[in-house]
C-alpha cells in the first residue's frame, strides 16, 4: 500500500477517527486557530488554502472568521462530513493530494494552512514547492504541528490504539533542520517557528490547564519542549 492509500485508511475509520477530528469548538481547538492565525496575520476575506483539512475542524472556524476557504483532502470521505457540517456550501472542497493542489485548484491564494497534517507527508519539500505556486507573492503559510522534540507524541503512537508510526512517525520531521531548509528552498522567507502549550486536551480545555500552560510558556529554559508549534513563513517576490 503506497503512503496516500495508507493514510486514507488510517483515517477513514470513524469510530477511531471522528473523537480527533470532529468539528468542535473547544477551548483547545480555539488556540491552535488563533496562534495560526496570529501567525498569518490576514485580513478578513482573505482567500485561505486549508491542506488536509479532513472533516473541516478548522475549514469551518477559518470560514466563520470571514476567510474565502478553499478546503483540501484527500478523502472524499472525509470531505463529505465537512459538507454535512457546510449546509451553505460557503467552503469549496477538494479532493487531491496536496502536493498536487496546483492542478486541482485555480487561481492565486493569500495563505495556506495546515492543521497537524504536515507531519503525514512522506515528505515536506514538494508541498513546499507546489505552494509556492498557488501562495500570493507577501503572502503567508502556517501550519501547526506537533514538536518533534517534545516526547509525549512519541509515547501517545505507542500507546493509543489504532495509532501507528507508519501513520503519524512523520512527526520527527516537524523540527527546525527539516522545515527551515525546505520553505526556504522552494521561495519561502522568514521562517519563523512558535512554541506553545502543554497539556492534552483533556487538560487543556480547563480553564486551570490552560492558566498552567499560560505561565508554562513564560518559561525561557522550557520552550524547545513545549508541545506545538506553528511554523510561518512569507512568499517570495
Amino acid at each position: 500500500m503506497d503512503h496516500n492509500a495508507y493514510q486514507r485508511r488510517y483515517f477513514e475509520d470513524p469510530e477511531r477517527t471522528a473523537p480527533r477530528m470532529a468539528p468542535v469548538r473547544t477551548r483547545s481547538v480555539r488556540n491552535h486557530l488563533e496562534r495560526t492565525l496570529d501567525a498569518l496575520r490576514l485580513p478578513p476575506g482573505a482567500r485561505v488554502l486549508d491542506l488536509g483539512c479532513g472533516m473541516g475542524r478548522f475549514s469551518l472556524l477559518l470560514a466563520e472568521h470571514g476567510f474565502r476557504v478553499t478546503a483540501v483532502d484527500l478523502s472524499p470521505d472525509l470531505l463529505a462530513v465537512l459538507r454535512q457540517h457546510d449546509p451553505d456550501g460557503t467552503i469549496e472542497t477538494v479532493c487531491c493530494d496536496a502536493v498536487e493542489v496546483g492542478r486541482h485548484v485555480e487561481g492565486a491564494f493569500d495563505a495556506a494552512v495546515g492543521f497537524f497534517f504536515l507531519h503525514h507527508l512522506s515528505a515536506v519539500e514538494p508541498l513546499a514547492r507546489a505552494l509556492a505556486q498557488r501562495v500570493l507573492p507577501g503572502g503567508r503559510v502556517a501550519f501547526c504541528e506537533p514538536n518533534a522534540l517534545n516526547p509525549s507524541f512519541y509515547l501517545q503512537v505507542l500507546l493509543t490504539p489504532g495509532m501507528s508510526f507508519r501513520g503519524d512517525g512523520g512527526i520527527v520531521r516537524m523540527r527546525p533542520g527539516v522545515l527551515r531548509p525546505a520553505l526556504e528552498a522552494a521561495g519561502f522567507s522568514d521562517v519563523r517557528i512558535d512554541r506553545y502549550g502543554l497539556f492534552p486536551p483533556l487538560l487543556a480545555n480547563t480553564r486551570a490547564g490552560a492558566a498552567v500552560e499560560r505561565a508554562v510558556e513564560w518559561v525561557v529554559p522550557v520552550r524547545p519542549l513545549l508541545a506545538f508549534q506553528v511554523v510561518s513563513a512569507t512568499r517570495d517576490g
